[in-house]
């Protein structure tokens, strides 16, 4: 995601070599690509950026802008309503669930919630928050509260909802059976090396009657392992982004930086063993710079301690 973002702008990235990254960084053309869990080649590639600004000029032309929000949500309609097409026409309007069962999975769904409500075969939309206590944000209710705000039905137990389509944003399609169609929004599947590998932790996919996955890459991978379906979506929360809700001087404006300088954004994973947060952490200090800020954007899932 942060590498979608960075490129919508034409800012170069310094990215990690798993899953789907290599097909979206081009080493050495629009951003420089370096292995996984080593601190000293980040460090390294980090140096030669600022030691080398015109290389940052360079690698800003050969970027490709990710696809449009329009794009995006052409490729998503079309999918969604292939899903629908298979649901009985009897009824008189369809009931659409969102399991929410972590706090890092509401961005994925925020935006796709309030397309879904503008539909006019959306007979009801159901929140099923299995879990309350995985929803707080550094012991805040401000998530819960939001999502009790848009006064629809709640349900604890996902079976309650009576749903057709049930929409998730993990690999935990084991917990919402019964719940009409199964749909994966992609949460996870953009950098984690083993998902890309056959083996139970992948063959879990096929529990979906749809899988969205971040680009076709990922789209080409799943289809030698799987057996549902998978389609090439995006991420549905960068559609703030696609739609320019945010540019790099409210950004700025809200950070209190000086929009002047240049800008590192280092957004490691979560997961202890690809991380390179949990070598590098100690060595941040180093980066320090008159010249540009080194911004710090941590998984929501990474370990307190850090």
């Amino acid at each position: 995601i942060s590498i979608q973002e960075a490129f919508f702008n034409r800012i170069p990235v310094i990215a990690t070599k798993v899953g789907g990254i290599p097909e979206m960084v081009a080493d050495n053309y629009s951003g420089i690509i370096v292995e996984p869990a080593s601190s000293d080649c980040i460090a390294k590639a980090i140096e030669r950026f600022v030691e080398n600004p015109d290389l940052i000029n360079t690698f800003k032309q050969n970027i490709c802008k990710p696809k449009t929000m329009d794009e995006n949500a052409k490729e998503y309609l079309a999918e969604y309503q292939s899903i629908v097409s298979c649901v009985s026409h009897s009824r008189t309007g369809l009931t659409v669930q969102f399991y929410v069962y972590k706090s890092v999975h509401w961005p994925m769904f925020e935006e796709l919630y309030l397309y879904i409500k503008k539909q006019p075969q959306i007979k009801e939309v159901v929140f099923c928050l299995p879990n309350i206590p995985n929803l707080l944000i550094s012991n805040s209710y401000e998530l819960i509260n939001k999502l009790f705000s848009f006064g629809e039905r709640i349900v604890a137990k996902p079976q309650d909802a009576n749903a057709d389509v049930t929409f998730i944003a993990d690999t935990i399609a084991g917990k919402v059976y019964n719940c009409g169609k199964i749909i994966n929004v992609g949460h996870g599947t953009i950098s984690k090396g083993y998902y890309f590998a056959e083996t139970i932790w992948t063959e879990r996919e096929n529990w979906v009657d749809l899988l969205c996955v971040p680009g076709e890459y990922a789209k080409e991978q799943f289809n030698k392992i799987l057996k549902t379906n998978v389609v090439a979506t995006g991420m549905p929360k960068l559609d703030p982004v696609f739609r320019r809700e945010f540019t790099k001087e409210s950004l700025c404006k809200s950070l209190n930086l000086d929009c002047s300088k240049r800008i590192i954004l280092y957004a490691p994973t979560f997961n202890i063993d690809l991380s390179s947060v949990y070598n590098f952490a100690s060595d941040f200090h180093k980066l320090d710079s008159l010249n540009c800020y080194i911004l710090i954007k941590l998984h929501g899932s990474t370990l307190p301690e850090f």
